[in-house]
């Protein structure tokens, strides 16, 4: 179970790489994934390791400070769903996730003062300017948790991994 959890989230970093439209990518999903499935070490390790893998080949490292932080904040949230996993919590976990990331990011670019003033005005335009990117981004990590999550469920469940009850599930 353990290797085909690393191989979904393996697939959803090169999915990064396939042309999206902006801000749609896996990586939220992702490490809301990562932390309900995977050993807390190894979830932070994958979740924040596959932004860095991305990054460092699109260039982006220096300016993604926030990302990084709310990329492990989401790998917590994700570890607070391993009891039972329900979907309800999961979609909970997807939408705090994805606001999260939002609000750290574009603090991010507000804090570094290179497009917004750093004022109060500054940090509601940089919000604001953001909303567009948020709405594919929030798309982004629904489709993904629902592919992530669902085909997981579906690989155990045909793979007879999962016992009835959601305790005997934990990992």
């Amino acid at each position: 179970m353990f290797w085909t959890a690393v191989g979904f989230l393996a697939v959803g970093t090169l999915a990064r790489f396939i042309p999206h439209p902006y801000n749609m990518t896996p990586l939220t999903a992702m490490a809301l994934f990562a932390g309900a499935w995977l050993p807390a070490p190894v979830a932070f390790l994958l979740g924040v390791g596959a932004l860095f893998v991305g990054d460092v080949a699109l260039g982006w490292v220096a300016q993604n400070l926030m990302g990084y932080v709310a990329i492990g904040v989401t790998v917590l949230l994700g570890l607070g769903l391993r009891p039972g996993r329900r979907p309800v919590a999961i979609a909970e976990g997807t939408l705090s996730g994805s606001l999260l990331f939002f609000l750290l990011s574009n603090f991010g670019v507000w804090l570094e003062g290179l497009l917004y003033p750093r004022t109060w005005d500054g940090l509601i335009a940089c919000y604001v300017a953001g909303i567009p990117f948020y709405r594919h981004q929030l798309a982004g990590d629904a489709v993904f948790a629902a592919l992530l999550f669902g085909g997981f469920a579906l690989v155990c469940r045909w793979r007879g991994w999962m016992a009835s009850s959601p305790a005997a599930a934990r990992p």
